[in-house]
């Protein structure tokens, strides 16, 4: 395949940006064997989509509630690390993301998305693509979220991301108000757009 192809340049970007990352932070998957168009990495345990469901299919174990607030607690305050360092995801989707309980290690996986609405910072985009995301699975308690939220504000750069994130999507209330008209066509990522937008515009940053 010709390496200008843009699955060329995708799998050159997501190589390049583990590989990076993996020097400042333990937020990215070791490569411990590739070839020209593919790479092999161990296994990290299971995505966040996995733990947020977790306490709904076990309801006689209390403990899973704890785990799976302490799990995305985790997350939130890696992700701060990772914008901390000045880096990004890029993609931070519940599918994306995974826990292992032995190492109480978070681990962010599938690097090579580079692409991002061009006004939010690549740690506001961040930012929103993960509350939007988990806002899209549409059952996960909010207690989940905000304990991420919580997580991420450990992180210096908090405040200044959510403040960006709040004044982006500010600028572009009269997008969300037309999202609102088709709340009857029960459209997903619409629903999730709006809920996005609301639960931004309230997290208090003082």
């Amino acid at each position: 395949m010709d390496k200008s192809h843009p699955l060329v340049r995708l799998f050159d970007h997501e190589f390049y940006m583990m590989n990076f990352v993996r020097t400042q932070l333990p937020l990215a998957p070791e490569i411990i064997g590739f070839r020209e168009h593919y790479f092999v990495t161990p296994n990290y345990g299971k995505n966040l989509t996995y733990y947020g469901h977790l306490p709904q299919e076990h309801p006689e174990d209390s403990s899973l509630e704890d785990l799976a607030i302490h799990v995305f607690y985790a997350f939130g305050k890696a992700l701060g690390m990772l914008h901390d360092y000045g880096m990004a995801h890029g993609r931070p989707a519940l599918r994306d993301i995974v826990y292992n309980p032995d190492t109480d290690d978070v681990m962010l996986l599938d690097w090579e998305n580079a692409r991002r609405w061009y006004e939010f910072t690549p740690a506001g985009w961040d930012l929103l693509i993960f509350i939007h995301s988990f806002i899209r699975e549409g059952d996960l308690p909010h207690s989940y979220l905000h304990a991420a939220m919580n997580g991420y504000s450990t992180a210096r750069c908090a405040r200044e991301t959510v403040l960006h994130v709040k004044e982006v999507l500010h600028k572009h209330d009269n997008l969300f108000k037309f999202c609102r008209l088709l709340e009857p066509f029960h459209f997903v990522d619409t629903e999730a757009a709006v809920k996005s937008f609301d639960f931004i515009q309230g997290l208090k940053t003082e």
